[in-house]
């Protein structure tokens, strides 16, 4: 499928034209031409069907002929993790999260954050990657939590921690209800401190374990993402 994104495609809009990268690409490696049909995505759920009106290099100028909306995959889902100190690690994550299906990631920083910033544009261009290779249609919602207390008061119908004080803590799979939305967090490298772990279950959080092998903090990323999905469809 050839599959590109525009992000402000409006509900009026007949004609759009594609950035220079898209551009090249179509006209240089693809060889398209006039007349030749492509398909868009805006990220907000919507394929449109285009063909080409001007098969400029630079600026290659499309007409919208037709838009679907499309089924998103990971409604509900919304994942908070701390970034980790080698960037690739985080941006992996993102990548893969989206491919699996997930509806919002915010990033935050704890007591045992060795990274304390993240620029969200380079993420979004790795998001917006990740949802054309994979050809989901929703952008997920990116996000950055100033403070702890921030992460802590986001709402959902079931909220965990990736957090096991104990062999007895359950597992996150054993605690999913597939109705509602669901919101799990995941720590760094270092994992939570006592403090913040408290802290969560005093706001509503549930403390869970994904499993008894101890997991890097992209991976713990991708693990809950999967298992909130299985949930969805069991």
């Amino acid at each position: 499928m050839r599959l590109f994104y525009h992000s402000d495609i409006r509900e009026n809009d007949s004609e759009v034209v594609l950035n220079s990268e898209d551009s090249k690409h179509i006209v240089r490696v693809l060889r398209m031409k006039a007349n030749d049909h492509l398909y868009l995505m805006d990220g907000k759920g919507f394929r449109y069907t285009a063909s080409i009106i001007d098969a400029n290099p630079k600026k290659c100028r499309v007409s919208i002929e037709e838009e679907e909306k499309m089924p998103q995959a990971g409604q509900g889902l919304h994942i908070g993790i701390a970034p980790t100190k080698n960037m690739d690690r985080i941006e992996f994550f993102v990548e893969k999260a989206i491919e699996i299906g997930v509806e919002s990631i915010t990033f935050f920083f704890s007591e045992n954050s060795e990274r304390k910033n993240i620029k969200l544009e380079r993420i979004e261009r790795i998001a917006i990657s990740g949802m054309k290779q994979s050809r989901k249609f929703h952008l997920p919602k990116l996000s950055l939590a100033n403070t702890f207390d921030d992460i802590l008061s986001i709402q959902a119908d079931q909220k965990f921690i990736a957090y096991v004080p104990t062999d007895s803590t359950e597992h996150l799979f054993s605690k999913l209800n597939s109705d509602g939305d669901t919101f799990i967090i995941v720590g760094p490298e270092g994992g939570f401190s006592e403090n913040e772990a408290e802290k969560a279950k005093d706001n509503g959080f549930d403390w869970v374990s994904l499993g008894k092998e101890r997991l890097r903090t992209e991976t713990a990323g991708i693990v809950a993402v999967q298992l909130m999905n299985m949930k969805t469809f069991v």
